[in-house]
């Protein structure tokens, strides 16, 4: 069995780079071939991990999976067997364990982990990955935890185990190439702040299984210069010499960052969207076929600032989506801040009133509860027009411009005087009915703009994410003389942890404007992962719960859907779907818009 260890002399930081060069380095003449499975034996950790994840074995889980992103015909799978199982360098299994040695060779002080290959030819017959359990680990995101010594030092196992997989599917150290190569890599020999595949390590394996460089660029993507909310897109023009039809992976270098490969785009054109400041950066494309791949020039994107303006607000929010029963009621949250009551309309739309927007399954009969902060119900309505404030109702919805409800119809509403504070609307169908209805909620004072008036903010929808036209879907109105800062969150996974084990998996969150048009789209709110840090920031600042980070195939983190974005005033919608709905992903998710402070 031949091996290649891991090993550092020193702890060594790892300076990152902005420039971008493909030289990466294989171990050998093999390459894996089908499903290649991994046994992962690495148990619990003693203490909470940072990141969230409750095993080092989903953490091991998690890297292979980052590496299946790149991959083709070739694949990891991973299944879990206890820390007792026994290991032997032939037994023709994939171990992934801790130990202090391997296989009778005992592990130093200077090796984080190796990775033992058995090969005969150009097939490889077994590969296991031995990591160091003398050393203190942990697993977490952002600058590697270093000290003076290694012994000292706190490795995040996750980038060691992207670079033993690495490893594993025939990857070598370019650092220690000859002669040496100058490149940003999560397969360089040296742990360091690198923590994802870099566009380096992505184009080495595409090398290897994807190989023969038969793909030629014959227009480069452009640079380009963009106002805040102005609608971009990079495009780019490649011809397969081989190999069959042309793929794509777009990536970002943010400044002062690493290359990042970007969600979901794999045509010659990325559409961006409408932009923003944390938008700039350098812009390449890796385009490949089956027999080659290129990487691009990059393209650098310059963002201009734009002043936001602290009077534009958030006048109403309406969402539309399936109400269930129980747990699977609509549910709406909002804000009243400042000083003074506010008078707020609220309203539950359905049954015929619905369907004539052309929406079928509608809810017949939905019924309206108003809740406080403590959660003490202080308002219910059932039938709208069955009320004494049924005229000022009326009146209400004229003035906010909302369209008129019809007389007797089923539908439910609520104008009232609110105090600041925190509030909930409940939406739930009459006798346990369920059908898809709208929420809405509107700031309905006589002049919301004047002075000293209290605003309408923090609004959030949860309710069932279905199939087809069952998306949950929120719609806002921003007023005001110019653009302003929103956190939109449309979450599903984290949701687990607050008792739903029911939320949906992988939500994608698209923002259209009132035109139709997609300005913004997110699946993954951890891609690209240098966005991270400013979306946790904002939630921090606007008092949202922290989302759950950690990706793997068991607990679903990093896979809410996020967006910071400035705003033009104007109508906009955003819909909160399953990825691949058309699948027929279903669950509970939760639509979340916040004004950011000034």
């Amino acid at each position: 069995m031949r091996s290649c260890a891991r090993v550092i002399a020193a702890f060594v930081l790892v300076a990152a780079s902005s420039a971008v060069a493909v030289a990466f380095e294989r171990i050998g003449g093999f390459r894996l071939g089908g499903t290649v499975t991994l046994q992962l034996q690495l148990g619990e950790p003693p203490q909470p991990l940072s990141d969230g994840a409750s095993s080092w074995n989903l953490v091991a889980a998690a890297a292979a999976a980052d590496w299946n992103l790149q991959l083709g015909r070739v694949r990891f799978a991973t299944v879990i067997a206890p820390t007792s199982t026994a290991s032997s360098k032939d037994d023709r299994v994939n171990n992934v364990f801790f130990s202090t040695d391997a296989y009778g060779l005992a592990l130093t002080n200077r090796t984080l982990a190796i990775t033992l290959y058995n090969s005969q030819g150009a097939t490889l017959n077994e590969t296991d990955v031995i990591v160091n359990s003398s050393l203190k680990w942990d697993s977490y995101r952002g600058p590697l935890r270093g000290a003076p010594t290694l012994a000292d030092s706190v490795l995040d196992l996750r980038r060691v185990l992207l670079h033993e997989f690495g490893h594993a599917l025939g990857l070598n150290h370019p650092d220690e190439a000859l002669p040496p190569q100058n490149v940003v890599a999560i397969m360089n020999s040296t742990p360091g702040n690198v923590e994802t595949l870099q566009a380096d390590d992505i184009a080495g394996i595409r090398s290897l299984y994807f190989p023969n460089g038969a793909v030629t660029i014959t227009t480069q993507p452009v640079s380009l210069v963009r106002s805040v909310a102005e609608q971009t897109s990079f495009s780019v023009a490649a011809r397969a010499i081989t190999g069959g039809p042309l793929r794509y992976v777009w990536m970002i270098t943010r400044p002062g960052g690493q290359p990042e490969p970007l969600e979901r785009e794999d045509g010659p054109v990325f559409a961006l969207g409408s932009a923003q400041r944390a938008d700039a950066g350098s812009y390449q494309v890796l385009a490949y076929t089956a027999t080659g791949a290129v990487l691009s020039d990059p393209a650098e994107l310059t963002v201009r600032p734009a002043t936001v303006t602290p009077e534009t607000r958030l006048a109403n929010l309406s969402t539309r989506g399936r109400v269930g029963t129980g747990a699977n009621a609509m549910i709406c949250g909002f804000v009243v801040s400042g000083t003074t009551p506010k008078w707020v309309l609220i309203r539950a739309v359905g049954g015929g009133t619905l369907s004539a927007f052309g929406v079928s399954g509608t809810l017949p009969d939905p019924e309206l509860t108003l809740f406080d902060g403590t959660s003490r119900p202080i308002d219910h309505n059932g039938d709208w027009s069955n009320q004494p404030a049924a005229a000022a109702v009326a009146a209400g919805a004229g003035r906010v411009g909302a369209f008129a409800l019809p007389a007797g119809s089923s539908d439910a509403a609520l104008l009232t005087s609110l105090a600041p504070g925190s509030y909930t609307a409940l939406v739930t169908g009459a006798n346990n009915t369920t059908g898809v209805a709208l929420v809405e909620v509107y700031d309905a004072d006589l002049d919301p703009s004047a002075p000293g008036a209290s605003r309408l903010g923090n609004l959030s929808t949860r309710g069932s994410v279905g199939t087809a036209d069952q998306s949950l879907i929120a719609g806002l109105v921003v007023r005001g003389p110019g653009p302003r800062t929103f956190l939109i969150r449309a979450i599903g996974p984290t949701l687990r942890g607050f008792g739903l084990p029911g939320a949906l998996q992988d939500p994608e969150l698209t923002l259209r404007n009132a035109a139709g048009t997609i300005i913004r789209y997110n699946d993954d709110w951890d891609t690209p992962f240098g966005a991270m840090p400013g979306l946790r920031e904002s939630a921090r600042r606007v008092g949202a719960f922290p989302l759950q980070e950690l990706r793997d195939t068991t607990e679903f983190g990093g896979l809410d859907s996020v967006m910071l974005l400035t705003l033009q005033p104007g109508n906009y919608t955003a819909e909160a779907a399953g990825f691949n709905s058309e699948t027929g992903t279903l669950g509970v998710a939760l639509i979340e818009i916040y004004e950011m402070p000034n």
